[in-house]
């Protein structure tokens, strides 16, 4: 009886905090704080059965444990059909940053953070012994992820997937790029980093920089890179070419054996 107390307490307290949440129009805020769709929707319906229509001559002041009173009227009832309109959802997005506040009981979540901004991310307990590991740390996270009407991303419902970013070296024994692959002579090691929400790859020799909001792009946009700066000097003729551009020129020939065309 007292854990059910405790439970129906909290319950209220939820139920109250939605309540004022929506006649703030804190749309986010309220997904936020129900994260289950279900629950969630149940909740607003009730609300909404309260709620007078447009044309009804009455309106309810509403308190629910220690907030409110709040006003049911028409205008409020705009705000719950809103709420009850769900946003797009995207199922396996990848997403970068810092673990920056976890939370085990009573529910799972960890805030992930990238230039200035924090996503509330929900996790079942598989992954627990992985997050505690990367407070703190740089993570690439996969998940079902819920955005606003404007399609800004709100939080992550539940994530499905955490690893730890490495910053060991990258090594390529062949380039894919756009149209044509490099198998290479000898292993070609590029450095990588992190900067401004941005996973850097980066070879100083060649000038070669990779850009990419997760690891994977970032490994695209550096191969992407390299067969430009082959098309632009491995294939350009000397006469057109300054004498460092033709160091660059040998350099990159000397370390291709074989390029393809990509089908």
């Amino acid at each position: 009886e007292e854990v059910g107390d405790d439970l129906g307490e909290q319950s209220l307290r939820t139920l109250g905090e939605l309540l004022s949440k929506v006649e703030q129009g804190e749309e986010a805020a309220v997904r936020d704080l129900v994260p289950d769709a279900l629950t969630r929707e149940r909740a607003v319906r009730l609300l909404r059965e309260l709620a007078p229509r447009e044309g009804d001559n009455y309106s309810l002041d509403l308190s629910i444990a220690r907030f409110g009173p709040v006003t049911l009227n028409p205008s409020y009832r705009e705000k719950l059909e809103i709420l009850l309109e769900e946003p797009p959802e995207e199922d396996h997005l990848v997403y970068l940053g810092r673990v920056v506040e976890l939370q085990i009981e009573p529910t799972r979540w960890f805030h992930i953070a990238r230039t200035g901004r924090r996503i509330k991310c929900y996790f079942e307990q598989e992954l627990d012994a992985v997050l505690i590991g990367a407070v703190g740390q740089l993570v690439e996270i996969r998940g079902r992820a819920q955005y606003d009407a404007r399609h800004n991303l709100q939080l992550f419902t539940k994530v499905y997937d955490v690893e730890v970013v490495s910053f060991d070296p990258v090594t390529f024994d062949r380039v894919v790029g756009e149209r044509r692959e490099f198998l290479l002579r000898r292993p070609l090691v590029a450095q990588v980093s992190y900067d401004q929400g941005l996973l850097l790859v980066e070879h100083k020799g060649l000038g070669l920089l990779g850009l990419g909001e997760t690891r994977d792009r970032a490994l695209e946009d550096f191969q992407k890179h390299f067969e430009v700066l082959w098309e632009e000097y491995a294939e350009a003729p000397d006469a057109d070419l300054t004498r460092d551009a033709v160091e660059l020129k040998e350099l990159l020939r000397s370390s291709v054996a074989e390029v393809t065309t990509r089908r």
